[in-house]
């Protein structure tokens, strides 16, 4: 059961990669909060700025 653990692994490390990115988090959430029908693509943008602080964030604490 190595993938349940190595899982495990990058599930506890969630909340620094949360933490290192809490302001494009927060301005994606906004984006998509003030919407009352969401569609695609309505908050790209924020959403893109925010996966890609995550995968900056993820690769500087060695996890997927």
């Amino acid at each position: 059961m190595d993938s349940v653990r190595k899982a495990r692994e990058r599930m506890n490390k969630l909340p620094m990669l949360l933490k290192d990115c809490h302001v494009p988090a927060a301005n994606y959430a906004k984006c998509v909060a003030l919407k009352q029908n969401v569609l695609k693509d309505d908050c790209a943008k924020e959403f893109n700025i925010f996966k890609e602080c995550i995968l900056k964030s993820a690769k500087k604490f060695g996890t997927k």
